[in-house]
């Protein structure tokens, strides 16, 4: 990924809040597959893990062989017109907030990915683990032959954060409240983001 000093992101802190936050990624093999799915980090030995799990019948899971892969977690992203800025002449253009993660992908036995059903569990719905009339022990045990459990082991990481960090500090109020105003969702969840990441910043506009 191409990434402008401007719109680089140094600190792995914010990176994995990131994943954390914005966890539905695409999962990109070196046969050029790629898989959409949800994928949770944890650290151990000072490792970063990034984990699902796949149906067995999708291609992909072929790919749980030590391959590299390129993970992409995408977050808001909207565009911004020329027009909003003070400055002139200007070219349209799109923000948007991104990171990429690189690693080997691996398989994972059947109570690590019993686990990984359990902790995505936790985080995205936590009070289905005590509505066994909904999801009982016996659908997983049933489920569970049908889906294989994977792990990226991440070798580096990098952010893109394109928030018009190249223009003016009044160019940047402008587009942020342009976006605010957005009918899109997108543009609005964008200025929201926007504003969370500047609040977190020692030194900004």
């Amino acid at each position: 990924m191409y990434i402008p000093g401007d719109f680089s992101v140094s600190s792995e802190q914010q990176l994995l809040s990131f994943i954390d936050e914005f966890s539905f990624a695409s999962l990109i093999d070196n046969t050029l597959e790629c898989t959409l799915l949800p994928l949770l980090q944890r650290r151990e030995e000072g490792k970063i893990l990034l984990e699902g799990h796949l149906a067995r019948k999708n291609p992909q899971s072929n790919s749980l062989d030590g391959r590299e892969v390129l993970v992409l977690f995408q977050g808001p992203h909207a565009y911004i017109s020329p027009s909003w800025y003070h400055n002139a002449p200007a070219v349209p253009t799109w923000n948007y907030v991104v990171v990429e993660a690189r690693g080997s992908l691996h398989a994972l036995n059947d109570d690590d990915t019993r686990s990984i059903l359990t902790s995505s569990i936790l985080k995205f719905d936590p009070e289905l683990l005590d509505k066994k009339d909904i999801l009982p022990d016996t659908l997983v045990d049933k489920l569970l032959p049908k889906i294989t459990g994977l792990q990226v082991r991440v070798d580096s990481i990098a952010g893109k954060f394109k928030l018009n960090q190249n223009k003016s500090c009044e160019d940047q109020r402008l587009t942020l409240a342009e976006l605010s105003q957005q009918s899109d969702h997108n543009a609005r969840a964008l200025a929201e983001y926007w504003l969370a990441v500047s609040r977190d910043k020692s030194e900004n506009c």
